[in-house]
């Protein structure tokens, strides 16, 4: 795998998606009042998304709540967001050197999209932590 930090263009998508993610929040939840999107929001956010997807798209959800995820396990688990290469392609990923951990957050939840399960961040964010405390 090779790692390279993301380009302007991908950070201002990042910060873009969590914004996002911060409004699909509040939609979905108008009596929320957090500062901060946990694994545990983040999931009913999602289950409440597949009961009822508004005018949200896949590609929305997928993009917004894997960057609120990606960015908690960077701000939690003291991770970098890096652009990962490897045999399968190029994606945007977190990343911790020590202990190594690396985490595809929008693969994540695409995958989800895909298979319609649920309540799965939290399980991925406390088997990361796992393996980097």
């Amino acid at each position: 795998m090779k790692f390279s930090p993301p380009t302007e263009e991908q950070e201002k998508f990042l910060d873009d998606q969590m914004d996002a993610a911060f409004y699909f929040a509040d939609d979905y939840f108008p009596d929320w009042k957090g500062d901060e999107l946990t694994p545990e929001i983040l999931d009913k956010i999602f289950i409440e998304w597949l009961k009822n997807p508004k005018d949200y798209s896949d590609q929305e959800m997928v993009s917004s709540l894997g960057a609120a995820f990606g960015e908690y396990m960077v701000v939690h688990l003291d991770m970098e967001w890096q652009v990962i290469k490897d045999d399968y392609g190029t994606a945007l990923g977190v990343h911790r050197t020590e202990p190594e951990w690396t985490g595809y957050p929008f693969d994540s939840i695409q995958k989800r999209v895909d298979s319609k399960e649920t309540d799965f961040l939290v399980t991925i964010f406390d088997m990361a932590k796992l393996a980097v405390t």
